[in-house]
């Protein structure tokens, strides 16, 4: 995650981006205020990263806090009687994974990437396999991998041609889409500089993907068509301050007045983005986490807004059913919450 806060030193050379075509933040939304079921995990919980989703009647999350492990696994809502392990395990040998950045549910799988080895894996509750694997980057400089047709995979990270490349398995680019939203295009900074400072997440389902740029108001819906990647919609709800910092090397600071999507996750039928309105300026310990659910269709257009009655951290659909989960803390210990929508 980069660092929020503010940095201004002397003599550094840096450059204030702020994206200026924003609007109001609920203009297109009807908010709707819903209520939670929380239930405490009395400390057999200590998810270590907002990734945590919902796939075959169980609730995952990565925990980095177990010594063999990367996967929590539990079945909802008896959770305090079902903890158990995945069997992805931690550790550098060729059957284990160190730095799971990208976790997705595609249909009869869960996918995640491993930034350590450049890799798409696809699991399930017996299974592991290496679906794709991604040469010529360094540990840390891929965002995240998916697969969105029979032979094609998008990706995204520090690219210094672009912003998200289609290739096939054999890793022949058939497309490169490299425009930036709002405003940034029009900045002079590298390309690869835009993407350290649009860190994004994104989720995708056959032939379409959304995206969401961290601590900014900013989403785009993308559709992949003839192998090209086409921008349908985006929107731009708020500035998004960073600098782009060049001492002792490159690197990006985004301002603690931003405030933005920390998480998004799908559906066939709908997109849903968890949005904070709490600035790191305003209150450090509530800026991660998400009080607004926004939910569109794939084409962008805005369905409603779920006004939370407790922030979350990470959430995770459920398939067919308009429910969803989240976890989060509280003083009373960490939760998981179940959300009818």
């Amino acid at each position: 995650k980069m660092k929020r806060k503010l940095l201004i030193t002397v003599f550094t050379a840096f450059a204030v981006f702020s994206c200026n075509n924003k609007y109001d933040l609920f203009h297109e939304f009807q908010v709707h205020s819903v209520k939670g079921v929380k239930y405490y995990q009395e400390g057999k919980v200590n998810p270590s990263s907002t990734r945590f989703i919902y796939f075959q009647n169980r609730i995952y999350w990565l925990d980095y806090n177990q010594s063999d492990f990367l996967f929590s696994t539990t079945t909802p809502p008896d959770s305090n009687n079902a903890i158990g392990n995945h069997n992805i395990k931690k550790g550098k040998g060729p059957d284990e994974f160190m730095m799971v950045v990208f976790l997705q549910r595609n249909k009869e799988y869960l996918s995640f990437v491993d930034n350590f080895k450049g890799a798409l894996f696809f699991c399930n509750t017996d299974t592991i396999f290496n679906e794709f694997q991604l040469s010529g980057f360094a540990p840390f400089e891929i965002n995240g991998i998916a697969k969105v047709s029979n032979d094609k995979y998008l990706y995204s990270g520090l690219l210094d041609d672009g912003r998200f490349k289609l290739c096939d398995s054999n890793q022949k680019i058939h497309s490169n889409y490299s425009v930036f939203p709002g405003t940034i295009d029009e900045l002079p900074h590298e390309t690869v500089e835009k993407n350290m400072a649009c860190h994004n997440h994104f989720t995708v389902k056959e032939d379409a993907f959304a995206n969401i740029i961290y601590d900014s108001g900013i989403i785009e819906f993308f559709k992949i068509k003839e192998d090209s990647i086409i921008k349908v919609e985006e929107s731009v709800y708020n500035d998004f301050n960073y600098s782009i910092i060049k001492e002792g090397g490159t690197r990006v600071s985004h301002s603690d007045s931003n405030t933005g999507f920390i998480d998004i996750c799908s559906d066939e039928e709908n997109v849903f983005a968890l949005y904070s309105t709490t600035s790191w300026k305003d209150n450090s310990d509530l800026a991660y986490f998400g009080d607004y659910i926004f939910i569109y269709k794939w084409d962008g257009t805005p369905v409603k807004a779920l006004k939370l009655d407790a922030p979350l951290r990470g959430f995770s659909t459920v398939p067919g059913k308009n429910r969803l989960w989240g976890w989060s803390h509280d003083s009373e210990g960490i939760y998981f919450a179940e959300y009818e929508y």
